[in-house]
């Protein structure tokens, strides 16, 4: 609270030109750290803010010099503040921080269920059942009405000289491989998010 209130009484100890200046100047340096939408806006904002402060001054030099703020010339409904611009920010990069901690979740729960399928050696129940599943779909053939390797044989869906042992074995290496460059996939993801993490929470930093 203290630095929120320095900010005010250091901005309303500048003249409307300066605070219009000085906000652009901590824009430009910040410019890298936030969208490009969000930028606009605010290089926008300060342009009105210049505008007005040359309207204070011409008023000030038509009325005697006597001083004049923005609240004279805008009316309270239309009032924007620099302290509601940066609120508006932090909160809308706060929803942008919560987004991607839900998307993080996600892919870490992916990663825990994958996991297991990269390091499967044995083939177990669960794989052959998979794998006759999988043939059965390539055969266009209903997986529910064949409840083993040899009913899958008997259908005509096993190659020729495919024996039971090879047709599990390279299931299982098929599916290892594919889940490992699955697994690999969501490791870049989750890095990527996390740079985007710290990203959102270092500019969040700045407001």
């Amino acid at each position: 609270m203290s630095t929120t209130v320095s900010h005010v009484d250091a901005l309303a100890a500048m003249s409307p030109r300066r605070r219009a200046k000085e906000a652009q100047e901590r824009l430009e340096r910040v410019s890298k750290l936030i969208d490009d939408d969000t930028f606009s806006f605010l290089c926008a904002y300060n342009q009105c803010q210049f505008k007005l402060a040359d309207a204070i001054e011409t008023r000030k030099r038509v009325r005697g010099h006597k001083e004049y703020t923005l609240r004279d010339l805008i009316s309270d409904d239309e009032r924007v503040t620099p302290g509601t611009v940066w609120y508006e920010l932090r909160m809308r990069t706060d929803v942008e921080i919560q987004i991607v901690y839900r998307k993080i979740a996600k892919v870490q729960q992916m990663l825990r269920g994958v996991y297991p399928l990269c390091v499967r050696t044995v083939v177990d129940d669960r794989a052959r059942s998979e794998a006759i599943v999988e043939r059965c779909i390539d055969a266009n053939v209903r997986p529910d009405e064949v409840r083993n390797i040899e009913e899958l044989r008997a259908r005509g869906c096993m190659l020729p000289r495919e024996s039971d042992e090879t047709f599990f074995e390279n299931y299982l290496e098929r599916n290892r491989s594919s889940c490992i460059d699955r697994y690999h996939t969501l490791q870049r993801q989750q890095s990527d998010l996390m740079d985007t993490r710290l990203r959102l929470e270092k500019r969040m930093t700045l407001y």
